[in-house]
C-alpha cells in the first residue's frame, strides 16, 4: 500500500463522530489489506469529543484529516471531502467497518473491468448484530416495502417478486448481482458519476442519502453490482446509538425518502405506514422470544434490539385518526 494525499487508485471518506477505537480499527484494516492500491484517504470529523481527530494525527500521518465546527451530518460531510478527492474512485467507508482481506482489490478489479458499473459494494456482515441482510437490494416502492415488512421477502427468497428491500446473507450472496441501491457503509463509485450526479442529497441529516445517490445514477445509465468476494464487516450503527433522536433517524429519513421516490397517494402512504409499523413491532417481539432463551451477554444484546424495533415501530406509527391526515 502506497499513501499519498494528491493522487491514488481509491480516494476514501470516512464521516467520524465520536467513535475513535472504531475508526481506529477501521483505518488499520484499510491499510493492512490494500497492499497494491494507492490509497487516498480523508476523515471528516464531525465535532467529535472523544478525541478522534487528535487519534488520527498522531497515530495516521498519512491520513488527511477535515474537522467540522458543528456537526453537519453524513451526506454534507462527505461532499466536503469529494472536491479533494483526486483518485478514479471514490470510497465511502464508515468508521465501524472493517475490511477483510482483499475487498478493496475485489471491489476495484471488477468496476475497472466493467465500464457499464458506476458503483460497487460488498458483502456486509454484522457479528454483532447477527443480521442476515446484505446491505443491498431494491428500491423501496410500496410493494417491496410490503414484501420485506410481512416477511415474504423471507419466505420465498428465491422468487424475485417477493424480493423486498434488502437482500440476505445466504441466499443472494453466491454471485454476482446487479442491485437497486447500495450501502453507504462502504460504497465505492467512480468519481466521475458521483460528480455527474451532484454528489449526495443533503436533504437528510443521515440515513436515505445511500438510496436516494443510487437512484441518481441508475438514472444517469450506470449500473451498480453487489461483489460477494469482498467482505466488510460492520458494527451497526456506532454513531447512532450515542442519541436517542438520531437513533430514529433511519424511520424518519426512510419514510421521507419513500415520498420522494413514490410520490404516493394518501391510501399507498397510510398502507406504507401500517405495514412498516406492524412488521417493526413484530420484530420485537420476535427479539424479546429470542433473548428470553439466551445467556448472557447475548440476552442483553437482543433485548436491546427488542425495544430498538418497539421503538421504531412506535414511531413509524401511522395517523390512524383517518386519512384525511395523509392529504
Amino acid at each position: 500500500m502506497t499513501a499519498d494525499r494528491s493522487k491514488g487508485d481509491i480516494s476514501i471518506v470516512i464521516v467520524s463522530w465520536n467513535t475513535r477505537d472504531l475508526l481506529r480499527a477501521c483505518l488499520k484494516s484499510v491499510f493492512a489489506n490494500s497492499a497494491r492500491l494507492r490509497l487516498q484517504v480523508f476523515v471528516v470529523d464531525n465535532v467529535s469529543t472523544d478525541g478522534s481527530a487528535e487519534m488520527v494525527r498522531r497515530e495516521f500521518a498519512e491520513v488527511c484529516v477535515l474537522e467540522n465546527s458543528t456537526n453537519v451530518g453524513f451526506a454534507r460531510a462527505n461532499n466536503q471531502a469529494l472536491p479533494n478527492c483526486n483518485s478514479e474512485l471514490v470510497l465511502l467507508l464508515n468508521p465501524d467497518t472493517l475490511i477483510i482481506g482483499p475487498a478493496l482489490q475485489d471491489l476495484v478489479d471488477f468496476i475497472r473491468g466493467h465500464p457499464d458499473c458506476g458503483a460497487v459494494g460488498p458483502k456486509l456482515i454484522h457479528p454483532r448484530a447477527s443480521l442476515r441482510v446484505l446491505g443491498c437490494g431494491n428500491q423501496p416502492t410500496l410493494w417491496r416495502v410490503v414484501t420485506h415488512y410481512s416477511f415474504l421477502s423471507s419466505l420465498f427468497p428465491k422468487l424475485p417478486r417477493f424480493e423486498g428491500i434488502h437482500l440476505f446473507v445466504g441466499m443472494h450472496d453466491r454471485a454476482v448481482r446487479e442491485v437497486e441501491w447500495i450501502s453507504g457503509a462502504c460504497l465505492l463509485v467512480r468519481r466521475s458519476a458521483l460528480m455527474d450526479a451532484g454528489g449526495l442529497c443533503e436533504d437528510w441529516f443521515m440515513y436515505a442519502e445511500d438510496w436516494e445517490l443510487c437512484a441518481r445514477l441508475r438514472k444517469n445509465g450506470w449500473k451498480l453490482h453487489h461483489i460477494p468476494s469482498a467482505v466488510v464487516e460492520h458494527h451497526l450503527s456506532a454513531s447512532t446509538e450515542q442519541n436517542e433522536l438520531a437513533s430514529m433517524m433511519p424511520i424518519t429519513a426512510s419514510r421521507s425518502y419513500f415520498i420522494k421516490l413514490n410520490k404516493p397517494s394518501a391510501i399507498e402512504l397510510f398502507t406504507f405506514d401500517a405495514v412498516r409499523s406492524i412488521g417493526l413491532a413484530v420484530r420485537a417481539l420476535g427479539y424479546f422470544v429470542r433473548g428470553l432463551f439466551r445467556k448472557e451477554p447475548h440476552r442483553k444484546l437482543w433485548f436491546l434490539r427488542a425495544r430498538t424495533f418497539r421503538e421504531f415501530a412506535r414511531a413509524a406509527l401511522p395517523k390512524f385518526s383517518g386519512l384525511r391526515n395523509y392529504s
